[in-house]
């Protein structure tokens, strides 16, 4: 096996357990699948059939959102880009 086969295998392998540990987390309890079927519904009402998903799941965003409005906030800073633009457009 070739060095760039074995490194996209390891990444391969990598994405496949963070995957499996997510499936896992998601039916492991109550809390977790009632989560999964928001989701699928959330997914089946507003993505179209040939639509693609990058993420499911609100916390890493929500993480990046508090750091550019941290960020955004000091003194001097610039605008932190359009993400906090179109989250601060969106309702609800």
């Amino acid at each position: 096996m070739s060095r760039d086969a074995e490194s996209i295998e390891l990444v391969r392998r990598y994405y496949d357990a963070l995957g499996e540990a997510e499936w896992e987390h998601l039916e492991r309890n109550l809390r977790g699948r009632v989560s999964l079927e928001v989701h699928r519904r959330f997914l089946r009402r507003f993505v179209r059939r040939d639509g693609r998903v990058l993420e499911v799941g609100a916390a890493r965003w929500s993480r990046f959102l508090e750091h550019e409005v941290a960020a955004c906030a000091q003194p001097g800073a610039l605008d932190g880009g359009t993400h906090i633009l179109f989250a601060a457009s969106r309702p609800g």
